[in-house]
């Protein structure tokens, strides 16, 4: 089982079985399934409803630590991330990003209780040269010499951080350092913060932020019903800062 030709051969069964579970198309290039400590994926991919790329990960590690699968609870020591790509995109005519597609079509237990939900803790998670794009073809591009939210272009992606908890759709993290590039020009050169995202909220407390535009500390809100308002940036997301 053991054997790396054996482990891509039940990985090419189980991305097909998965791909016709939840209507998306999975790929992975190759797997290597470190005995009683972890695994070490290569050029994975899942494509979206209009078989177009929604996350790629050139190069995933994963080193285990406790799990419980009765409860849906995982333990992971390290989680390197190289290469990776999320496009998020709303189509054209459509309400929805292609990842809320993505999650409602994967199989729901019947139980809902908190106890239920997914819950993953890990001790450091690092990204390195990675991307992100978010695209909402209803929305027209801005003229102005801004960034645009409705058509984000994120590269040059390098983050590390510590003490993650996830339960759900919240995130807490400590945001050890951080720097991207977007499309318009804005960079970020190091941003540091004990961080906090759930439903539309997103808090930094103990902020740092260094960019090409100028230094910023303090603690900082982003505060809306959900994310879909982040499109309409400027008018239906509230902030706070101090």
């Amino acid at each position: 089982l053991f054997l790396n030709p054996v482990q891509n051969k039940v990985v090419d069964c189980a991305a097909e079985y998965v791909s016709g579970e939840i209507g998306h198309e999975v790929d992975i290039g190759s797997i290597y399934i470190k005995p009683f400590d972890g695994l070490i994926i290569n050029q994975a991919l899942l494509l979206d409803y209009q078989n177009d790329t929604l996350i790629h990960a050139g190069r995933l590690e994963v080193e285990l630590g406790a799990f419980n699968l009765g409860s849906s609870a995982f333990s992971l020591e390290r989680i390197f991330l190289d290469s990776g790509f999320l496009n998020m995109r709303v189509y054209n005519g459509d309400t929805q990003s292609n990842l809320s597609h993505f999650i409602q079509s994967i199989p729901k237990s019947d139980d809902t209780t908190s106890a239920h939900f997914l819950r993953i803790a890990s001790d450091i998670i690092q990204v390195q040269n990675s991307r992100f794009a978010y695209t909402d073809e209803n929305a027209e591009t801005t003229k102005e010499e801004r960034i645009d939210f409705s058509h984000l272009y994120i590269n040059d992606l390098n983050a590390q951080f510590t003490n993650v908890s996830i339960i759900g759709d919240s995130v807490a993290a400590c945001i050890d350092g951080l720097s991207l590039s977007e499309k318009s020009g804005f960079v970020i050169r190091h941003l540091g913060a004990e961080a906090k995202v759930d439903n539309g909220n997103v808090r930094c407390k103990n902020l740092t932020l260094e960019s090409n535009q100028g230094v910023v500390r303090g603690n900082y809100e982003m505060l809306s019903e959900g994310w879909m308002p982040y499109t309409s940036f400027i008018t239906e997301v509230r902030i706070r800062a101090n």
